[in-house]
């Protein structure tokens, strides 16, 4: 016996409908596929830039035929003007110095020797400058040769507040007086 298409999809459709659980199992298959469909819309409103529910809505009126318009590439992060040319400078100083480290690199070798740099260390990047090397700075460091009395001068005043001097800093300034025929200065204790 031969059967046509319309006598398969009443076969089927009454096979299906006599089965309480496999309708069941269908309905279920399709709401998830429903809401898989609207993930996809929401994931595809990330690329695109669109709203997931402009996406869904514009796939149930035109179909597979919708295409979402699409967003353009964000620019490369380029550097600041001030960036640039800082980097400039660094590496011109690079060459100058005639480090085949940046600082950055040399600094973190440094680091990396144990090197504690603090408030009263020699400034890492004079030492830099003038071409010695990470480990010589870091050894030095390590070795004690920088531990003189670093920042023994006076502290600064605060603004509007005017430091006294002191009995050296006055006899220097009155010789200076002298030597230009001025008056020399009180004592300001």
């Amino acid at each position: 016996m031969k059967i046509n298409k319309s006598q398969l999809k009443q076969i089927i459709l009454e096979e299906i409908q006599s089965d309480p659980e496999m309708l069941k199992a269908i309905g279920k298959l399709t709401d998830s596929i429903d809401n898989l469909d609207v993930s996809i819309d929401f994931l595809s409103a990330a690329f695109t830039g669109e709203s997931g529910v402009s996406i869904g809505a514009a796939q149930r009126q035109l179909g597979r035929a919708y295409r979402p318009k699409t967003r353009p590439m964000p620019e490369p992060v380029k550097e600041s003007p001030e960036q640039m040319r800082d980097q400039q400078k660094m590496d011109a100083a690079q060459d100058v110095a005639g480090q085949e480290l940046s600082f950055e690199k040399w600094i973190a070798v440094v680091f990396q020797k144990g090197a504690e740099i603090g408030d009263k260390s020699p400034n890492p990047y004079d030492a830099w400058m003038s071409g010695q090397s990470p480990e010589e700075y870091a050894s030095a460091l390590s070795e004690g040769l920088f531990s003189g009395k670093f920042g023994d001068k006076p502290p600064t005043p605060k603004p509007g507040k005017k430091r006294k001097m002191t009995d050296r800093e006055r006899e220097k300034v009155n010789r200076f007086l002298a030597s230009t025929g001025a008056d020399p200065i009180e004592d300001d204790r």
